[in-house]
């Protein structure tokens, strides 16, 4: 077993036990028993306390001791966040704004300091993905679970519920009326939350097996369970993002020229042939589309999309206020489907001087990662490259994902995950080859 990844006690009070609570905790709360219905009541008010509550908790503990990247990094969530609170102020809707830029970059700024507090970053990345595999699996077998012994109750030509009891519990599922199958949600409420988890534990699978913490015989039933309900949610979005991610992945951890030269060959095949299928499928009639159901290949996310694009030109610097596009830009003209898409909500609501803070807090610890990655290579320090070659992997599938939906900047457990990711590749103690224990190593 690999001691750099699984021996440090989670339960012990920590930095550590402060981003695994942090975290899952808000997992947990996101989860619903039944849809619109939480698994614990008052969620959002629960989330919002523990995510604050599990650094006070830490509080005491925490000793930061930056590096220039790791400065850089603060300095620059810190511009994005002060540039979202001062949008509010012209906004239509500047409550409501200003809310939301204190609900969602509080506890991101709390979980950034948590992360470059942790002195030992590499244990605490194990922890997280193993939590991510197991969760991702349970909530795959109750969805297939559900998919195929659950009761079916439609609710319109679009969506139905598929029940089952267990005892005094009912558990429901959420799934939309699509052909060739019903679009399963499991416990999260939609398909596309569930493929987002998916592909986190998925690929943590392999991480897991990569760091020997996993045998191969458990890699191939976690990833058969899962595999089958990312398949079960028709998620071309979360697709997308699983092969590009594991296929990063495999590409920063595969050496000699040969076999980097085939696998980027692959990659560019599957660009290729995704963005042929996708011109393809917008250029037919809606009456050939026979993978979804809907006027259009995006199921009409288009229209928000240049909604969003007008409203762009017409404020291009102040942008509508952070977290109100739907509201201010998008509900007045009767478009009831949000933005699905981080980069034009980003455009229409904070203007360029937003969106270029957000490309820096993107784009800086994703170059970092990919430099930390092959230096760790070289080096044969294995589970540092490792770590960084899944983060830069998971940074960049995340980029192609936020083109079809939009979970970046928004109160959700998924934007603590891209947080937690851009803190863990700026991280300080990845800094320096030297500092590492050589117990780290076999």
């Amino acid at each position: 077993m690999d001691k750099s990844i699984s021996s440090y006690p989670i339960m012990r009070l920590s930095p550590t036990f402060g981003i695994i609570l942090m975290i899952f905790g808000s997992i947990v709360l996101s989860l619903e028993l039944w849809p619109q219905k939480t698994l614990i009541p008052y969620a959002t008010i629960l989330m919002l306390a523990i995510q604050v509550g599990a650094f006070l908790l830490i509080m005491p503990l925490i000793r930061v001791r930056l590096t220039p990247m790791s400065l850089t990094m603060l300095l620059l969530w810190l511009l994005l966040w002060g540039w979202s609170f001062l949008t509010g102020f012209w906004s239509e809707y500047p409550v409501l704004s200003l809310r939301r830029a204190l609900m969602v970059f509080i506890p991101t700024f709390l979980l950034l300091l948590l992360v470059y507090s942790d002195r030992r970053p590499l244990e605490t990345f194990g922890k997280v993905m193993g939590g991510l595999v197991y969760s991702g699996t349970f909530l795959a077998f109750i969805g297939i679970l559900l998919f195929f012994a659950g009761r079916t109750v439609y609710l319109d030509k679009w969506e139905a519920l598929q029940v089952i009891n267990l005892g005094p519990l009912k558990v429901a599922q959420l799934v939309h009326l699509m052909e060739p199958w019903n679009r399963i949600s499991s416990l999260t409420g939609n398909p596309n939350d569930l493929a987002f988890i998916l592909v986190f534990s998925i690929a943590g699978s392999f991480v897991l097996y990569y760091s020997q913490r996993i045998s191969f015989s458990r890699l191939l039933i976690c990833c058969f369970i899962q595999g089958f309900a990312l398949l079960l949610t028709l998620s071309r979005t979360g697709m997308g993002t699983l092969v590009i991610t594991v296929g990063v992945f495999t590409f920063l951890l595969t050496r000699g020229s040969s076999k980097k030269f085939v696998l980027t060959l692959l990659l560019v095949l599957f660009l290729v042939s995704v963005s042929i299928f996708f011109l393809n499928s917008y250029l037919h009639s809606p009456e050939e589309d026979i993978f979804i159901r809907s006027e259009t290949l995006f199921t009409m996310r288009e229209y928000a999309w240049a909604r969003l694009g007008v409203a762009f030109t017409e404020n291009p610097v102040g942008g509508s206020g952070y977290g109100v596009s739907f509201e201010s830009i998008l509900e007045p003209e009767g478009l009831i489907r949000k933005s699905h898409n981080v980069y034009l909500n980003t455009l229409s609501e904070l203007g360029i001087p937003g969106f270029l803070f957000l490309m820096g807090t993107w784009f800086a610890p994703l170059s970092i990662a990919l430099y930390r990655s092959q230096r760790f290579s070289a080096a044969k320090k294995r589970f540092p490259a490792i770590t960084m070659a899944i983060v830069a992997a998971f940074l960049i599938g995340l980029l192609a994902h936020g083109f079809l939906e939009n979970v970046i900047l928004r109160f959700s457990v998924y934007n603590l995950l891209w947080v937690y990711l851009i803190g863990l590749a700026s991280h300080p103690l990845f800094s320096d080859l030297k500092r590492w224990d050589p117990n780290f190593e076999r």
